[in-house]
């Protein structure tokens, strides 16, 4: 079914067939991400691999991201700052238990991921201040909404220079709050290298690249600060692990007869590598999540910002006709 969106044209797939064609048959031509607004300022201009064009830049920057971070290699050499963060917070959760304090298990889960995303991305550890004074959940929160919020301007580009909903401002000041925060963290690595002489991290191994001129393309301080911001790094992966830590917890609370029975052992170490899903105890974890399964609101699949957006977008489409 072919809608059109103030001045985008757009394709409502509702077959199975159909979406063969657009997701198997002729996904290059359709991998692409349109461009909006919060990808200009969130993303430098889509230079960032969420929101980049495919293509060999895309392509470059994503084996360059996967081979650095996120390689099988990659993860076990952090496995000791895993453990030993993991740690850190057992060993609080105990000293509070002794106390007999209530304890804020999504806050406590947020720091040992974004902790341990920290320790990975930027070899050391930054408080909830580092990034603004409003801290970094609230900061990553009203990101998360303007990226998502319905935009005027994307669909009526003639629209953007008015700014009527306050988005562009919203926007750049987040923005600002990112690079400025970045930025402190590439000098600071600039520093440490000219004193020590060495490449810790990823940081350092992208700075290296840029210095060199090994990349084969443009690549200078946008792009370093873009795939650092990249929502596969700093949003998505502790966002993820705060909604399965806090669906496993609540169903140990909860149902500790079910915990009990899958086994005594609570340690486990990867060194199996990829026969870490035939261990009993990862399959226990697997069993826990099916007990809270995320559904689906059928109201919100293919809504598009509130009921009052998309009457205006409506209205607005039919004036330019």
């Amino acid at each position: 079914m072919y809608l059109r969106f103030g001045s985008v044209p757009t394709i409502v797939v509702s077959s199975p067939g159909a979406a063969e064609l657009f997701l198997k048959t002729h996904d290059l031509i359709f991998a692409n991400r349109p461009h909006h607004e919060a990808s200009s300022y969130l993303g430098y201009e889509q230079r960032n691999i969420v929101f980049g064009k495919y293509g060999p830049y895309w392509r470059n920057m994503r084996k360059l991201s996967t081979v650095e971070l996120l390689s099988n290699l990659k993860i076990s050499q952090f496995q000791p700052m895993r453990r030993a963060e993991l740690g850190l917070l057992v060993s609080s959760l105990k000293q509070a238990a002794e106390k007999r304090e209530i304890v804020d298990m999504s806050l406590r889960i947020m720091s040992l991921s974004a902790d341990m995303t920290c320790l990975m991305v930027f070899g050391k550890k930054y408080g909830d201040r580092d990034l603004d004074e409003k801290g970094f959940k609230e900061v990553m929160k009203e990101t998360m909404e303007e990226a998502a919020a319905f935009n005027l301007g994307d669909y009526f580009p003639y629209l953007r220079r008015l700014d009527l909903q306050g988005s562009a401002r919203r926007l750049k000041i987040l923005s600002k709050i990112f690079d400025g925060f970045l930025e402190r963290i590439i000098d600071e690595h600039v520093q440490n290298k000219q004193e020590k002489g060495q490449s810790q991290d990823f940081v350092d191994t992208m700075m290296g690249i840029m210095e060199s001129g090994e990349a084969g393309f443009q690549f200078d301080r946008r792009h370093v600060k873009a795939v650092l911001l990249d929502q596969h790094m700093l949003r998505k992966g502790y966002l993820e692990a705060i909604k399965n830590g806090e669906k496993t917890i609540d169903v140990d609370v909860n149902q500790p007869d079910k915990i009990r029975a899958k086994g005594k052992k609570v340690l486990i170490l990867d060194q199996r590598g990829k026969k870490m899903h035939t261990l009993p105890k990862v399959k226990s974890i697997e069993e826990l999540l099916p007990f809270e399964p995320v559904l689906c609101d059928p109201n919100k699949i293919a809504r598009v910002g509130s009921e009052l957006d998309l009457k205006l977008l409506s209205c607005l489409t039919r004036l330019l006709r």
